[in-house]
């Protein structure tokens, strides 16, 4: 959900948003999907309840805590590399799809109004 307007992020209308956009695999995108929202919700981006599966932003952060920068977090801002760096590692996708992905998402929360 966006915090100012009140949109909600459709996970199936992105995959599939996503998917054509990229030509991607549906699984590959949700695996590179599901890897960033990890890391938002390591980041506090994602509120608690998003967790999946008994894992805690806590230990999130405590698994690369290189990437998640406490002055970033404070400021709410994603350095798009740690991002980046973290999916890679979640999804054991390539760097080149984790980047066709994320950049297809972030199509996707434009066009909806989730993301200026």
């Amino acid at each position: 959900m966006n915090d100012a307007t009140g949109l909600m992020y459709d996970d199936e209308a992105a995959v599939f948003f996503v998917g054509t956009a990229t030509g991607l695999d549906e699984s590959k995108v949700r695996a590179i999907l599901r890897s960033r929202d990890r890391y938002h919700l390591g980041f506090g981006i994602l509120p608690a309840e998003a967790a999946q599966e008994g894992e805690t932003p806590e230990a999130i952060r405590a698994q690369h805590p290189a990437l998640f920068r406490p002055d970033d977090m404070a400021r709410r801002f994603v350095n798009e590399s740690n991002e980046r760096a973290y999916v890679v590692s979640g999804s054991g996708a390539s760097v080149a799809d984790v980047t066709a992905i994320l950049g297809a998402d972030q199509e996707y929360m434009q066009k909806q109004g989730i993301r200026d």
